[in-house]
């Protein structure tokens, strides 16, 4: 099996934890997060890539530069900030079924994603290629992994 890993853009967003979460990360605050994405594949394509890097970053940091990039990440249980968000025309991207912001959310709910938008981009390959690993460094010390 080949294995490629692209960083992508950097992203700049603001969220805050809820569910009663009760340390300093309840405030609203920023991150500058360092997203990278893993793929996997069986055999390698005409020009010998698993992925042109550059057609992934192209269709991914697309992705993130529409939806999280200088954006509110909330949770659709955080009324109070969507309202904020809605009202004061705020850029913000909402996720979905009451899940807390955290790093680990975040890794996984990009996977899915992505994985929809590298499909569809690759669907004239032959080869199948699979994004295996999302990684997200929401602080320089601090990063979570996603591998369905």
């Amino acid at each position: 099996m080949h294995q490629i890993k692209t960083k992508l853009m950097e992203v700049s967003a603001a969220h805050r934890l809820i569910k009663n979460y009760q340390g300093k990360c309840r405030n609203l605050h920023g991150h500058n997060y360092v997203i990278f994405l893993t793929f996997n594949c069986n055999t390698l394509d005409e020009n010998d890539f698993v992925i042109d890097f550059s057609l992934v970053k192209k269709h991914c940091n697309a992705w993130l530069e529409n939806h999280w990039d200088h954006s509110i990440i909330v949770s659709s249980d955080d009324q109070a900030l969507l309202d904020f968000a809605i009202k004061e025309k705020q850029k913000h991207y909402v996720i979905p079924d009451g899940k807390n912001t955290t790093v680990e959310v975040l890794c996984q709910h990009l996977y899915e994603q992505l994985s929809e938008q590298v499909i569809y981009t690759l669907q004239s390959c032959a080869q199948t290629v699979t994004l295996s690993h999302v990684e997200i460094w929401e602080t320089p010390t601090a990063l979570a992994h996603y591998q369905p």
